[in-house]
């Protein structure tokens, strides 16, 4: 075989594993809690979501009772956006374990967290008024 064989294949295998990389990413999310690439349109009816940038964009964590600590998601102080697409008002927290100060989030609510002061703030959230 020819020296440049090795080294062409070699790129072929790189490309094909970048290339791949975004996918993987981009995967929906699947379980309560898991973290994903998403947007708006990506959160089911009957869960609470909340997205790393504004207007439902970036990495994603759904819940359908809570959480007490946003870093079990990599989303503690990250979160810019939520949609509240249940028939039930949440509460969301500026500390870990339902502590801190709260912001009640209506049924059916959909934030950017900047317009309302909370951006990067939220580090726990549960089903249920504050």
């Amino acid at each position: 075989m020819r020296p440049g064989f090795w080294a062409a294949l070699g790129l072929a295998t790189v490309v094909a594993i970048a290339s791949g990389t975004p996918a993987q990413a981009a995967s929906p999310v699947t379980r309560a809690g898991d973290v994903s690439i998403t947007a708006w349109s990506d959160c089911p009816s009957g869960w609470l979501c909340l997205w790393e940038h504004a207007n439902g964009q970036g990495r994603m964590a759904r819940f359908q009772s809570g959480t007490v600590d946003l870093r079990d998601y990599n989303l503690q102080d990250q979160a810019s956006s939520l949609w509240n697409r249940t028939e039930v008002a949440w509460c969301a927290y500026s500390g870990s374990g339902h502590i801190g100060d709260r912001l009640l989030i209506g049924a059916g609510q959909r934030i950017n967290l900047a317009d309302v002061g909370w951006d990067n703030k939220i580090d726990s959230v549960r089903r249920g008024g504050c």
